[in-house]
């Protein structure tokens, strides 16, 4: 190539980077002259009448900074700082009891504003009334039960740029923050943080939210021991209480910090200060399904992975599965071969399981729905010759999302698409064994029509009367919880309690906790509720919320022994759901009633719990001994249907077996097929 030739690509590629470089300063220039609004506006530190207040500049040819504080209720300013453009850091006073938004101004040389996205705050010094912390799609209520005693609460809304969430952050701190808590116990020795559960009021304004579903809310909490060192931190899915259990227009979260005592409970440390911090729109809901599977006997080693706990990681677990699912059935119309009967098992509530994780092959999705019924296909595998005029079904459904009433008329509505009742192409008898909450859901479906071929209707340790367990999530109701004075007087007769527990489980003691039970449920009614909600034993959902007790004298004497103050019959409410299908019933004489009873000493430390739990509310409210009688979940009067006559009452296996207990039953499983399904249950 010639030396002129390189001379000139030379010349030519000066030139067109001196284009380049010169393009680059004018579009350089323009961003320069466009005035951005400060970024990443956050609450660094508060105290009791100041706020640090952080944030990124993002201009460097802007005139100066203005902050300003406004009252957001009031319309109007009360606090402003002009500071110098390159400034990104101020501390400034701050009003009590007013919700404050927030305003980091960059202002041009020309006069035109640039303001950051919202922030806003509360510091809360008035502890004898509610606070209401308003966003755009978002209302906090404070309750004021959920204060702690010489603390302030300061409420604030952020951005997590790490999981992309908008929050609202509810902090603790003392009043004087030159004062040191741990050295005020340690010379008065009697301070104390009066309250570990925080009921908290939410409206959801999001209009992505569906408020119709059972929902949970994430959840953070931080405990402090100094400024900068957390204690303890955890992040959990809270349930959001539904607002026909409030009755009120917010649902209610109750965030749990289950170590803050008071310290003359074994020395636990006290906490320099606690944050709360709440993932608003970070809401999972609980999965809705109702589905009736074709299983078929037979014997297989299976894995599949489940939590341990609701979130934690999956774990591998195997298990001998003694039936297999073949087709699942919806509403839409199937076409396959029928048999001559149908058997079809109900189970009863389930814990909530937010991930709903199904594997192919496995659409019990948990360990607790397969094992329900396992044990019942080994018998039939084990005696195939039995059975070869059935086929065999589950109704798998997730109990919490709909009433009992409305499960049942899901499993109608699959069985008249698949033609379950008809006459020419349908089976000749359908039998039913069903467990607990899956008793209501069974009788329900055969209540939807007149049928000719219903055969038995096998019902074990049904609630069939509802459970007043299942009354205590009506304690959330916004006149207890508006209420709720803080106080630790619970943990003294909750300590008696687990005492009492171990001392009866090893050593065989009568269990009595009348006394311990009354005074928790009257020094923190929530209490039990919120721990029994969390751990999966209580559902405050529709589904729970169904099966509720139906004795109207029993609930009414109830909260007259524990809360005399309120006007009778405002917080506890029967269940007329069940009430009216007691009356209603068409196949009452079909129906079968398998039940149990247990006492404090049935071997499993839960049920002697809930059993004397049950048996005190019994004892409290005066009642008969088939009220107080229970197998740890359900009153006897319940399993029975007491008052009501037509169903056949099997009392083979009432001794000392417990509500789940009575499944694995080998003679329950063995005289309920020999009996009620192999015998036939319709009159030719």
């Amino acid at each position: 190539m010639s030396q002129k030739v390189i001379l000139t690509s030379i010349i030519i590629a000066l030139i067109a980077g001196s284009i380049s470089f010169l393009s680059f300063i004018e579009i350089n220039d323009q961003a320069q002259d466009k005035i951005m609004p400060p970024q990443d506006v956050t609450v660094e530190e508060y105290s009791y009448d100041k706020v640090s207040l952080k944030w990124n500049n993002m201009n460097s040819r802007q005139k100066n900074i203005i902050v300003l504080f406004k009252d957001i209720q009031k319309d109007e300013i009360y606090n402003m700082r002009i500071l110098s453009p390159n400034t990104n850091y101020i501390e400034m006073f701050v009003k009590p009891n007013i919700q404050t938004k927030v305003i980091v101004r960059a202002v041009t040389d020309e006069g035109i504003n640039f303001d950051n996205d919202d922030l806003t705050f509360l510091m809360i010094r008035n502890e004898d009334e509610d606070h209401i912390f308003k966003l755009k799609d978002t209302e906090i209520l404070l309750y004021k039960g959920s204060y702690i005693k010489d603390f302030d609460t300061f409420v604030y809304n952020g951005y997590d740029k790490e999981t992309d969430q908008n929050y609202v952050k509810i902090d603790y701190i003392p009043y004087n923050p030159e004062e040191n808590i741990i050295e005020k116990i340690i010379k008065e020795k009697n301070y104390s943080i009066n309250n570990f559960m925080f009921p908290i009021g939410i409206k959801t304004l999001n209009k992505n939210i569906n408020l119709n579903t059972p929902r949970y809310m994430n959840v953070e909490s931080v405990s402090k021991v100094v400024d900068t060192v957390a204690f303890k931190k955890s992040t959990n899915y809270y349930p959001l209480i539904p607002t026909f259990l409030t009755d009120s227009d917010f649902e209610q979260i109750f965030p749990t910090i289950v170590n803050v005592y008071s310290p003359i409970f074994f020395n636990l440390p006290v906490y320099q200060s606690l944050e709360i911090k709440l993932y608003y729109n970070q809401q999972k809901e609980v999965p809705h399904f109702a589905e009736l599977w074709k299983v078929k006997p037979e014997f297989d080693e299976i894995k599949f992975y489940e939590d341990l706990v609701f979130f934690n990681e999956l774990i591998p677990i195997k298990a001998q599965s003694f039936r297999k699912a073949e087709l699942q059935l919806n509403k839409e119309k199937k076409e396959f071969q029928k048999n001559k009967k149908a058997l079809i098992f109900v189970h009863g509530l389930q814990i909530i399981d937010l991930k709903n994780k199904t594997e192919e092959g496995f659409p019990w999705r948990i360990n607790s729905r397969f094992e329900y019924f396992n044990q019942w296909f080994r018998y039939i595998y084990e005696n195939d010759e039995k059975f070869k005029d059935f086929d065999f079904y589950e109704f798998l459904y997730d109990t919490h999302t709909q009433t009992v009433e409305d499960f049942g008329k899901d499993l109608n509505e699959i069985m008249i698409k698949n033609d379950f009742f008809d006459e020419k192409n349908g089976y000749d008898e359908i039998y039913f064994i069903s467990h607990s909450m899956g008793g209501l859901v069974s009788r329900f479906t055969v209540n939807q029509g007149d049928y000719d071929n219903i055969g038995n209707i096998v019902t074990i340790n049904a609630v069939n009367r509802g459970s007043p367990l299942q009354n205590l999530p009506q304690l959330f109701s916004s006149q207890i919880v508006k209420n709720i004075v803080p106080n630790t007087n619970f943990m003294l007769p909750l300590l008696e309690i687990g005492k009492k527990l171990i001392v009866s489980f090893f050593n065989g003691e009568n269990l009595t906790i009348d006394k311990e039970v009354e005074e928790i449920l009257q020094s923190n009614p929530v209490f039990f509720p919120v721990v029994f909600s969390q751990l999966g034993m209580l559902d405050p959902f529709y589904g729970g919320t169904s099966i509720n007790y139906d004795n109207e004298e029993y609930l009414a004497n109830l909260e007259k022994t524990l809360y005399p103050q309120i006007t009778e019959g405002k917080i506890f409410k029967s269940n007329q759901l069940v009430k009216n299908l007691n009356k209603d019933d068409k196949y009452l004489d079909k129906t079968v009633i398998v039940y149990s009873t247990t006492n404090e000493k049935s071997g499993d430390i839960a049920y002697n719990f809930s059993y004397a739990v049950l048996k005190a509310f019994g004892d409290m409210t005066g009642s008969t001994d088939d009220d107080i009688e229970n197998d740890g979940a359900v009153p006897l009067s319940s399993q029975i249907i007491e008052g009501v006559e037509g169903p056949k009452i099997d009392n083979t296996y009432s001794e000392n077996t417990t509500h789940k207990g009575i499944l694995s039953n080998e003679k329950v499983i063995e005289g309920v097929f020999k009996k009620y399904i192999l015998m036939g249950g319709i009159q030719k």
